[in-house]
């Protein structure tokens, strides 16, 4: 019998061990062949040791091939797991070691379909046919470790390659049975970057914590994903985040995100390669962050070094219009209604939230922007250095106080305060606005383009101050202007203010140092859809320049500090042959004025109403004539201004005087039809042109040689005869400007 039992024990003994050495081998063998049928890849590999009674396994140098049973899969070089079989006995699986080193595995995706689609419909099995009665057997995994570890992935749609290197994963336990797991997961991107994930998850209670901590992240890998959307040549810059999400899995609502995001030195560049925004560095601190709930809640965004520009282009595209990509139809519609429905959550229907903002700190700094405008005759740039903001508690619907500055080109400023809700139509609102030592010739561009003529020279200060109670306006703005300089309008644009004579209207409203300061008050309802602010503006300011035109000389006049009462027009009487001392004395005044411009060229004109100075000349003649025959001067030609006064206090009813009319045969039934019968129509209008082509010349000569004008800045005229015909004013010289046409040396050299 103990012959017998040892016998026995040493079959038995030889059974375990055949057991043991060929379990390895047999498995390995069947693997190798069954994986085909099994999973539609081949499995290999170079060693598999496992022990049963320990519980213990070994893999080494193990591949599984693609689909086409050629390429690698996955592979790694070694997995080792450590199975507590005694747990076996109380319904627990335990697996004390989970070691694996040099994992390799390739993803690669072609539209919406992966390289390992087919064995996830492997796993998937029919609804009907799953068994959800509770198994009562406990899981817990120990000690999990992943070492040297990529990740490659392959977009073939979008061209795209990138690989997570140096994968490292560590989990001291995952549980499920009650206890809490606590996972972690750290890996390298490729072009620098570490990501490292820390999971803490409670299945009784589905509570879940994930830490996200991104060091360095090249934002370039998101490249082929923002070209889905944008047309983005490339994108530059890190990214570091310490994020935390905490929640349930019970109710996925109940979300919160919390934590900070830094992006350094962020470059975008378009699809022509030119730069479209470009970032120092911005942080972003948030507070509470639950998207189901529509809670954006941020302590601080700091936002330094911003740069970027917004282009009109000719076309009437913009900067923006060629960043994002058209989208098809049907996804805008699904967009579209998707805003409009609810969100259904676990089977729930949830109202969607009203959506709350707020940010405790904001501050902007060091940054700029650049406006270009290629819609216009001539380009227009205008860029906005060193700005800064700060805004407290911003919100959306509450009030918001925000500070603003700005340099401007060539030693400008600009700074503004801004206290009030976003919704203007419904929330009280107070804006100020102060732009100090700006150039104006960087706004010629516009000026060209809306009233013809460039901004060649000249500077602005602009102070702004509005208030809105009840949607009702209340504002001022106070303009002032020094040394404003316009240049020669371009008749052949088709400027939108063309008929404004913009560069008389600046002038005249100049005083005599240079100087352009008026107020420009606005008001009015901003619910009303023909409310304009700047239409406000621009029409009081073209406004006040109509009204300088309308009486330039008078404008002019009170500029230089002078009175301008009968300055505009001297008064003459048309058969005066020479002037008084007082008009002498009046032409002066008006050319000290006129000598304090070259930029435009001053005509006086003579005018009258011909008709009636010829029924005064006709008259005039006789009486002339009737003077010279008793003072028996027919010789003289010329009469002296004391003659002129002497036949001027003839009587009409003198019986001397008519008794030589009817002398000479002048027939008619009045004195004027006599005289036109006596003389001629034709002559008598004759003597009157002549008269006052000779005031013309008189006048030409004092101003040209006694008071020293140049010629080509007045000239002195009589009105067209058909105008004297038509005129029913005073006689009198008038005093009108325009433009000289040929610009100066000095405005050729700023232009």
């Amino acid at each position: 019998m103990r012959k017998f039992l040892i016998i026995l024990f040493s079959v038995i003994v030889a059974v375990l061990l055949l057991v043991t050495f060929l379990v390895s081998p047999i498995a390995k063998v069947y693997i190798e062949k069954k994986s085909p049928e099994w999973i539609g890849r081949q499995i290999t590999m170079d060693k598999l040791r496992a022990n049963i009674w320990l519980g213990k396994l070994r893999i080494v140098d193990f591949h599984v091939s693609e689909s086409d049973m050629k390429t690698d899969f996955v592979t790694f070089d070694s997995l080792y797991v450590d199975v507590n079989l005694f747990k076996l006995l109380k319904k627990e699986v335990c697996l004390k070691h989970i070691w694996l080193t040099d994992l390799d595995v390739k993803v690669v995706q072609n539209d919406s379909i992966f390289n390992f689609s087919d064995l996830l419909e492997l796993g998937k099995s029919d609804e009907a046919e799953q068994d959800t009665t509770p198994s009562g057997w406990a899981v817990a995994l120990y000690d999990i470790r992943l070492h040297g570890g990529v990740i490659t992935y392959t977009d073939v749609k979008r061209n795209s390659n990138w690989e997570l290197d140096n994968l490292r994963i560590f989990v001291p336990g995952v549980y499920f049975s009650g206890k809490a797991t606590d996972v972690g997961l750290t890996f390298d991107l490729p072009d620098g970057g570490h990501i490292t994930t820390k999971l803490n998850y409670e299945i009784e209670t589905n509570k879940y914590n994930l830490n996200l901590d991104l060091a360095g992240v090249n934002l370039d890998v998101a490249m082929p994903y923002v070209q889905d959307y944008l047309n983005v040549k490339s994108i530059g810059g890190t990214l570091t985040s310490n994020i935390s999400v905490e929640g349930s899995l019970d109710d996925i609502t109940a979300m919160n995100i919390s934590g900070q995001l830094q992006v350094d030195t962020l470059d975008v560049n378009d699809g022509e390669n030119s730069q479209l925004m470009q970032l120092t560095q911005s942080q972003v601190k948030i507070a509470r962050v639950n998207p189901f709930e529509n809670v954006y809640d941020f302590d601080d965004i700091t936002i330094d070094g911003l740069c970027g520009n917004y282009t009109l282009f000719a076309d009437g595209s913009t900067t923006m219009s060629r960043l994002f990509k058209a989208t098809d139809s049907t996804q805008t519609q699904t967009d579209t209604i998707s805003e409009k429905m609810v969100v259904a959550v676990n089977n729930d229907t949830v109202p969607e939230q009203p959506i709350f903002v707020r940010v405790k700190n904001t501050i902007i700094r060091n940054s700029c922007a650049t406006w270009v405008d290629n819609t216009l005759y001539s380009p227009m740039e205008y860029s906005l250095t060193n700005i800064s903001a700060n805004a407290k508690e911003f919100t959306l619907d509450g009030t918001n106080d925000i500070t603003f500055s700005a340099d401007l080109p060539n030693g400008g400023k600009a700074m503004a305060h801004w206290c009030g809700g976003l919704d203007f139509t419904k929330t009280n609102q107070k804006l100020t606005l102060s732009v100090k030592n700006v150039l104006l010739k960087h706004f010629s561009p516009y000026c060209e383009y809306y009233c013809g003529s460039k901004i060649i020279g000249g500077r602005m200060a602009y102070s702004t101050e509005n208030t809105i109670l009840n949607g009702k306006l209340k504002g001022t703005n106070k303009i002032d202007i020094y040394n404003c300089q316009i240049g020669k309008k371009n008749k052949n644009l088709n400027a939108e203010y063309g008929n404004i004579p913009l560069k008389m209207g600046v002038s005249l409203l100049k005083d005599i140092n240079g100087k352009i300061a008026f107020n420009v008050p606005v008001s009015g309802d901003i619910n009303s859809p023909k409310f304009s602010y700047g239409k406000i503006v621009w029409q009081t300011i073209s406004n006040l320049m109509l009204k300088a035109t309308a009486s330039p000389f008078v404008a002019l006049a009170r500029t230089m500090g002078a009175g301008d009462d009968g300055l505009d027009a001297i008064q003459i009487d048309a058969l005066q042959p020479d002037f008084t001392s007082e008009q002498y004395d009046k032409f002066a005044e008006i050319v000290d004025i006129i000598n304090t411009t070259s930029e435009f060229k001053f005509l006086l004109q003579q005018q009258f109403n011909l008709n009636t100075t010829m029924n005064t000349a006709a008259v005039f003649q006789l009486k002339r004539d009737y003077y010279k025959n008793i003072v028996n001067s027919a010789s003289q030609e010329r009469l002296s201004l004391t003659d002129m006064e002497k036949i001027k206090a003839i009587k009409d009813k003198d019986e001397n005087f008519l008794e030589y009319v009817n002398s000479i045969g002048a027939s008619g039934n009045n004195l004027q039809e006599q005289a036109f019968n006596y003389y001629g129509r034709d002559s008598i209008q004759s003597i009157v042109m002549k008269m006052a082509e000779h005031r013309n010349e008189i006048l030409k000569y004092y101003i040209k040689q006694e008071l020293k004008v140049p010629e080509e800045n007045v000239q002195v005229v009589t009105v067209a005869t058909e105008d004297l015909s038509a005129y029913e004013g005073k006689s009198q010289y008038g005093v009108e400007m325009e433009e000289i046409e040929q610009e100066s040396a000095e405005t050729k050299e700023l232009e």
